[in-house]
């Protein structure tokens, strides 16, 4: 008996509707296509129907003559949770069992799984060489077996080691291509899915395209899957909050910020919660509430350091740096610039360690050391031209023209506003159709 043979005859059984059984998390149509073997369903998913079927998921797979499978997708289901809790050791004891178990019997899509969860596991652990091989072997073995949910969820995956290594453009095609996945898989209830909405507006938002990241944003706000989850529930709202923030909209911005930062620390999602201070901080900055600002950001950089969350903790001192900027305080401004671009060098990040070159070149060029401070600068904007950030090269260069132009540099403030002009233009060429 197929699996959705068997869920029907639990139901029946149990005296329930597909409506009953869908719940709140599932429509009934969903079900319908999962009794009649159209859809299939992810873990997750199977455990939650077996819960509420008052069955084991073994019983719902079908025990006799299928024990091999149910062993691999059990240590699998438990590697999935270890992974979700960071308990990255027991997740590797866990893929191993399974790999051998789906290696021995020749268990094709439990081998699929263990290469997905294989891959998402080196990425946890930033070991990003192991990453791409594992992403190029993933893609490869769901297309030869037509498996286009797996398919989704790799290309999720390849998307966030882009945006690791700032590669924006190929990011934003990758999570492109996994929400096409998912769409042809009908699984637009998957939570992998609204992870790709949040992962493609944070690409959006790096390439300045903050109203598209704001609907992605919102769309994964509204998402199924983010009523049920915290986390998600948190990131969506995090990327609301970014977005506002970008658009000039402070006042949504630091509701929406807060929200997720009360999420987050209801559930102890610290990682995210040293992010989402930093970007309270950074609102704070610029409604000019610098004791605000500076208070968020030390908090955000004491969980950084103590998770050594290494990209976070750069990106942190070069706000703390730009909050000392902004209050004059040129000398612990200059200092703290210096130990971000260190800190970037360290994590390693590009874009961050060019981020604090602009801080430190404007203190530069406030303490009338002009060339070095263009020098800075020009590195700085070689990074961002690198990366396609045309909005970040325009800001930068208008804010070290003005400071320029503030200490009587006309000519060195004239050079910069004409490549804050050329990236304007640069952005407005690439909005035409």
């Amino acid at each position: 008996m197929a699996l959705g043979e068997r869920i029907r005859q639990v139901r029946q059984n149990r005296g329930l509707t597909q409506e009953q059984l869908a719940g709140r998390d599932f429509s009934k149509s969903f079900i319908s296509l999962l009794e009649r073997g159209v859809a299939k369903p992810s873990v997750d998913t199977l455990v939650i129907l077996a819960r509420r079927l008052g069955a084991s998921v073994d019983s719902l797979l079908g025990s006799e003559g299928h024990i091999p499978d149910h062993a691999a997708m059990n240590l699998l289901a438990l590697s999935a949770q270890a992974m979700q809790q960071r308990r990255l050791d027991l997740t590797t004891g866990l893929l191993s069992a399974a790999r051998f178990i789906a290696e021995s019997y020749s268990l094709e899509e439990p081998l699929r799984e263990v290469l997905l969860q294989e891959l998402q596991l080196a990425l946890e652990r930033r070991d990003y060489e192991l990453t791409s091989q594992k992403i190029t072997e993933a893609l490869r073995q769901c297309e030869a077996g037509r498996d286009r949910w797996r398919a989704g969820r790799a290309l999720v995956l390849q998307g966030r080691l882009q945006l690791v290594r700032r590669e924006l453009h190929e990011a934003v095609r990758s999570f492109e291509k996994a929400l096409e996945a998912f769409r042809q898989a009908k699984a637009s209830r998957d939570p992998t899915r609204t992870e790709a909405l949040i992962f493609l507006g944070t690409t959006l938002a790096y390439l300045g395209k903050h109203d598209l990241a704001l609907k992605r944003y919102a769309e994964a706000a509204d998402a199924q899957a983010t009523r049920h989850d915290p986390v998600l529930r948190g990131r969506a709202l995090w990327g609301l909050g970014l977005s506002h923030r970008r658009l000039g909209n402070l006042d949504l911005a630091t509701q929406r910020l807060n929200e997720a930062k009360e999420a987050f620390e209801i559930i102890e999602e610290m990682p995210d919660l040293a992010g989402v201070l930093h970007n309270i901080g950074q609102v704070s900055h610029e409604q000019r509430r610098y004791g605000e600002a500076l208070r968020h950001l030390t908090q955000a950089l004491r969980i950084a350091e103590r998770l050594n969350l290494k990209i976070t903790h750069a990106a942190t001192l070069t706000e703390i740096a730009r909050t000392h900027l902004a209050t004059s305080n040129l000398e612990d401004a200059g200092a703290i610039a210096q130990q971000a671009i260190t800190a970037a060098q360290n994590a390693p990040d590009a874009m961050e360690g060019a981020e604090a070159r602009t801080v430190l070149a404007t203190v530069y060029a406030k303490q009338d050391r002009p060339e070095r401070a263009k020098e800075l600068m020009a590195e700085a904007l070689a990074t961002f031209r690198v990366h396609g950030a045309h909005a970040r090269i325009a800001q930068a260069a208008r804010d070290l023209g003005e400071a320029f132009m503030r200490y009587g540099a006309k000519t060195d403030a004239a050079d910069q506003l004409v490549i804050a002009l050329e990236a304007e233009d640069a952005l407005r060429k690439r909005a035409q159709p």
